[in-house]
């Protein structure tokens, strides 16, 4: 194995670790400073700094039928503490309205306003503004089942956990090979 990538599981900590204390620090700072993240429209509310458990982001880009009833997905969450960072990534439609009027109606939730620059820019700026141990990303036009926020919490607790990937109910994925190891 090439030594670049041969950590040892203490190892991968201590800079998963550090990696989120410089985030955090970089955070704070632009947060504290009124920073726009680079972006010449964009703002980022000051409302929530606390850490939780998980952050959910939800770009957001000409989803006006569909928006509140992904958030509420979220909302309604058997889970209680996380928050939702809905990023407008430039929305023409009455998106961001909505987002903001959500917000009004629950301390968990945050928009961010900002010009498009597509979905991956608008899932950087939620991930650069998100206060959660965890991070997960609910696409605008979708919704999560009540549980599916502390099922991916619970799975991630159990184990030395980097990474937990959830799939929706119903969808069909090939067969893993015999010899795979769900559990790396």
């Amino acid at each position: 194995m090439d030594k670049n990538y041969d950590f040892k599981n203490e190892e991968l900590s201590q800079l998963k670790n550090e990696m989120m204390v410089e985030k955090r620090k970089r955070v704070d700072n632009n947060v504290m400073e009124g920073s726009n993240y680079g972006h010449s429209d964009e703002t980022v509310p000051q409302g929530n700094s606390n850490k939780v458990k998980i952050s959910v982001i939800v770009p957001c880009y000409k989803v006006e039928p569909f928006l509140k009833n992904c958030v509420n997905s979220i909302i309604n969450s058997t889970f209680k503490d996380f928050e939702v960072i809905i990023v407008d990534d430039g929305s023409p439609d009455n998106s961001g309205k909505i987002a903001d009027e959500m917000a009004t109606m629950d301390k968990r939730i945050r928009v961010i306003h900002k010009q498009n620059e597509g979905v991956v820019k608008a899932r950087e700026t939620g991930v650069t503004a998100a206060c959660g141990e965890w991070v997960t990303f609910v696409d605008a036009d979708d919704s999560i089942t009540p549980n599916a926020l502390e099922d991916l919490y619970n799975a991630s607790i159990n184990k030395d956990t980097d990474l937990v990937i959830g799939f929706p109910l119903g969808r069909q994925f090939p067969e893993l090979p015999a010899n795979y190891d769900i559990n790396l």
